[in-house]
């Protein structure tokens, strides 16, 4: 048997001529290739209509949820609305046992807010006492020990200021029907304290959600809106009695099993999840189109066969030996072009491709060394600009407060001061500036401070006599003092000393920012010391200044818990041209 079938090619191509028996081959191959086509054609279309349906499903659940976010924006701002007003004010300032008329207004007034929103089930508001005054109708009611825990109130003051969105206010709230409400919570602080004062609770019934539901046209779709815990809230009922066990499942998926999508959805920052279920009709996968791609795909395939082999029987198979043996000789390193006689316009075409390759590739190698370099000097002004708003917003953040609290005197100083600032930091637009320019920044930035945190600090400058006219980068310092006053002296507690220093080296400059604050653990200062540690403007600093000098050592940190922080910079010395210059001619 094993010799009878090692004949048969023997038989098919032995006595054959070539061009036969390319044909032969190639007729092979075209039927081969569109049996494969059809298949991969018909598994493509599967796939593709299973895709557009699982996207076309998952788009209509982001819709759906961006409207029920919408609506619980217009309950955000009828709280809004509710618990800056005067009234409400008045009366969770109330200390001890509140006033009956100072209840009734505030009554009153939720009364007259609620009136222009609707599906409102019930709105409280209670003190920090735990009593409470509300509009409420005889469905609701509420569970005295859930509201006695305060437990309940943790969640809403993670928030900060934040709305929550619970079921049946995680069981502190419930309807005698049984059926669920939504509760929207949000703490409620004091405009001029920031201080905690209370909590607003806005119930609100499930009919919102079914008014979303009705505006939707669904043909062969079942759709049902549940909490995260698995309650159900509205919708079809029957998407939970289905034989797909996943849909009772919590979090977010989508498949298509036996012709079926189910898509589920959880509304952001919400509890709610929605479950939605499609039928996808057979007549889908296989539409005409298919067919004709099928037809058209063969069709093509057998032209470029019968072109492939043309040219690899009579024009392409012999020069491209020629050109390979060739091409072998090229060495490593720079690439040299080849040089062989051709025949024919494509092989010739083919080389001169080559040979135009061979230059374009050691052009691009000369243009790669040069975007490098532009690259990292691009990187350098990007970290730079990075830092200019982040200290600006500081220190409008610093005059802001102190609008609130200081004399107008005081707020034109600090504004001078910023003035100040931002003459020496746009100093002829250049990236170094003389050390002492970047000092006069420094101190700048400290009066500041001291106007927004008063004399919580001492400042000093050893600076070496040699050193005020050395360059450094453009706003060196400046962060890491900004690092010593916030992560250092301040959470101290008490009035600490920064120390700026200045020495030679050497062929450096060292430059030190020394303070008395409450220092960093090993654990940090080895988390700062990795290339994704945390500190927008040290870290920042630090790689600015290993971008522009690129050497081995850039900057040094020591540190001990509680006692102080030190971090040195190694920056080359080089004095500013101007100053010597200026210098000569005196």
């Amino acid at each position: 048997m094993k010799k009878k079938w090692g004949r048969r090619p023997e038989k098919l191509f032995g006595t054959v001529k070539l061009n036969s028996q390319i044909n032969r081959l190639f007729t092979g191959i075209i039927i081969i290739y569109t049996l494969v086509l059809g298949f991969v054609m018909f598994y493509s279309a599967q796939r593709s209509m299973n895709e557009y349906a699982i996207q076309s499903g998952e788009g209509m659940l982001v819709s759906i949820g961006s409207n029920i976010n919408n609506s619980f924006e217009q309950v955000s701002t009828m709280s809004k609305m509710i618990m800056f007003s005067d009234e409400i004010m008045e009366y969770l300032r109330e200390e001890g046992e509140t006033k009956y008329s100072v209840s009734y207004t505030a009554i009153r007034k939720i009364y007259s807010i609620t009136n222009q929103f609707s599906r409102v089930k019930s709105v409280f508001i209670f003190k920090k006492d735990g009593s409470y005054i509300n509009i409420i109708d005889k469905d609701t009611t509420v569970n005295p020990e859930v509201l006695q825990d305060d437990a309940w109130k943790e969640a809403i003051a993670e928030k900060a200021g934040g709305y929550l969105i619970q079921i049946n206010g995680n069981g502190l709230f419930g309807l005698q029907s049984g059926k669920p409400v939504i509760t929207f919570l949000r703490m409620i602080y004091d405009p001029e304290t920031q201080k905690e004062m209370g909590i607003i609770a806005v119930n609100y019934t499930t009919a919102f959600l079914e008014n979303i539901l009705q505006d939707l046209q669904l043909s062969n779709q079942e759709l049902a809106i549940l909490s995260t815990d698995g309650e159900f809230l509205c919708g079809q009922r029957n998407v939970l009695q289905t034989d797909f066990p996943e849909a009772k499942q919590n979090g977010e998926f989508s498949y298509v099993k036996d012709k079926n999508l189910v898509c589920s959805y959880v509304v952001p920052d919400t509890p709610i999840r929605l479950i939605f279920l499609q039928k996808i009709s057979a007549q889908a996968y296989y539409k005409g189109q298919t067919w004709i791609m099928i037809i058209t795909g063969a069709v093509l395939a057998i032209l470029c066969f019968m072109i492939i082999r043309f040219y690899i029987s009579v024009w392409i198979t012999r020069p491209i030996e020629k050109l390979v043996a060739a091409m072998k000789q090229v060495e490593q390193g720079w690439l040299h072009r080849v040089s062989v006689e051709t025949h024919t316009t494509e092989i010739r075409n083919l080389k001169d491709s080559y040979n135009q390759m061979l230059i374009q590739v050691n052009k691009l190698i000369e243009e790669l060394v040069e975007q490098e370099k532009a690259a990292q000097q691009a990187k350098l002004d990007v970290m730079l600009e990075q830092l200019n708003p982040h200290f600006l917003y500081n220190t409008l953040e610093t005059i802001g407060y102190m609008s609130l609290e200081s004399p107008r005197e005081e707020i034109y100083e600090a504004v001078e001061s910023l003035g100040e600032f931002y003459r020496y930091f746009l100093n002829r637009g250049e990236d170094t500036v003389p050390l002492k320019t970047e000092i006069a920044t420094v101190e700048a930035y400290l009066k500041i401070q001291k106007y927004r945190y008063g004399e919580i600090l001492d400042e000093e400058y050893e600076i070496e006599p040699g050193c005020w006219d050395c360059l450094v980068p453009k706003l060196i310092l400046q962060p890491l003092v900004e690092n010593s006053l916030y992560h250092g002296i301040r959470p101290k507690g008490e009035k600490g000393k920064i120390i700026i220093r200045a020495e030679r080296q050497d062929a450096l400059v060292v430059l030190t920012v020394y303070d008395t604050g409450i220092g960093m653990t090993p654990e940090k200062l080895e988390k700062l010391r990795q290339p994704d540690g945390r500190g927008f403007g040290l870290r920042k600093t630090l790689e600015r200044l290993k971008t522009i000098y690129g050497q081995e050592k850039t900057y040094e940190i020591n540190s001990e818990e509680g006692v102080f922080c030190e971090i040195k910079l190694f920056v080359p010395f080089e004095k500013d041209r101007e100053h010597v210059q200026s210098n000569d001619n005196g």
